[in-house]
């Protein structure tokens, strides 16, 4: 494997020599961008979606593959297949196909049909406070909201009426909402403000909506910061992002966890922040994506040890971008350098030595 992957670089080095030609926008649009979806169900597979621009229309058009973790051919798959294998399906009733999802849906009246039906095509706006706009979108009433979805496509709304966003905006996405492991609960984010209250504040929180009752609990309440990407190991540990200032976008992000009801902060004696993290399969560790030395690199976390300060697992110029899952003893992640677009890679993490998966 080494020696193939060396005489590769080696051809494409003298390639390049013997025809260097000037990188225009156009080659650049050529160019196809491969980003991991996830895993499939038996962890054997990354699956891949690759867009291509389109210059003329101003699009991208999606392909998806799935590429054996330990490498080989990359096997064209369908949207649908995609769609099935990343599904947030109930996960003690998988068979019944009950799953949670996000939609946006309309809540609050603003534009000007909203107020009057015989004003159809008006572009008029109303607004009485901020959150008007998010960036180059405006805001039209219009919010993410989680439901609960069935097999025959029944919904139910759990922010029903609500003018609060999740995922939320202008970042979030579907590491925004969970189950909880007896797939009684489902753990949503979102910041529970709205108009100029709502644009001032940095202070979302993790809910709970149970299903049986119909009823939401704020389980980081007293938390004033950013709260977010829950996730729960397999012994049903919950862990989470947390900012502990409101009004502060840059603040320090530590890593919680919640055992018997307390609340742990892994990483307060770290001078870190955490970009994003994932459970080991085991639940015992806990691998998470931070910053150092202008660069953006692997770290485990040993979270029952007595010192639970994060350990580096890679160094490199290069960004470690995110964790895409684990299969057996292979991490697989997304990693970019400043050569090099982003691309599929495996970390041993026994061996601790890397195994390079692509479509190129």
């Amino acid at each position: 494997m080494k020696k193939h992957l060396i005489s590769l670089i080696t051809i494409m080095t003298l390639n390049s020599l013997q025809a260097q030609q000037p990188l225009t926008p156009e080659k650049l649009w050529q160019l196809h961008r491969v980003s991991a979806v996830g895993l499939s169900q038996d962890t054997q597979y990354v699956l891949l979606s690759v867009s291509t621009p389109n210059m003329a229309e101003n699009t991208f058009s999606k392909e998806y593959y799935k590429l054996a973790v330990k490498g080989g051919v990359p096997i064209p798959i369908s949207e649908e297949e995609v769609e099935r294998a990343t599904a947030k399906y109930n996960p003690i009733k998988k068979e019944s196909l009950v799953k949670v999802i996000h939609k946006e849906v309309k809540v609050a009246p603003v534009l000007g049909k909203d107020f009057y039906a015989d004003l159809e095509k008006s572009s008029g706006r109303l607004y009485s406070s901020l959150d008007h706009r998010h960036w180059d979108t405006w805001n039209e009433g219009k919010y993410n909201h989680v439901f609960i979805e069935d097999a025959e496509g029944n919904q139910r709304d759990l922010m029903e009426g609500q003018p609060f966003y999740c995922p939320q905006m202008p970042f979030g996405g579907e590491e925004d909402y969970i189950w909880s492991p007896d797939g009684e609960k489902v753990l949503f984010v979102t910041k529970a403000k709205e108009g100029t209250e709502y644009v001032l504040s940095t202070n979302t929180n993790i809910y709970e909506y149970d299903l049986n009752t119909m009823k939401t609990r704020n389980l980081t309440e007293g938390m004033m910061g950013y709260d977010t990407n829950p996730q729960y190991n397999k012994e049903g540990v919950l862990a989470w992002l947390s900012m502990a200032h409101d009004g502060n976008e840059s603040d320090k992000n530590d890593l919680y966890i919640l055992k018997d009801g307390k609340r742990i902060n892994l990483t307060a004696q770290w001078d870190n922040t955490v970009f994003s993290y994932r459970w080991s399969n085991d639940g015992k560790q806990i691998y998470l994506i931070a910053p150092t030395q202008g660069t953006e690199q692997l770290f485990v976390v040993d979270v029952y040890g007595k010192d639970t300060t994060p350990k580096q697992l890679t160094k490199g110029i290069y960004d470690v971008g995110s964790i895409v899952g684990q299969s057996g003893n292979l991490l697989v992640v997304m990693r970019n350098d400043m050569n090099r677009a982003g691309e599929v890679y495996t970390i041993n993490l026994k061996e601790r030595k890397k195994g390079f998966l692509s479509l190129t």
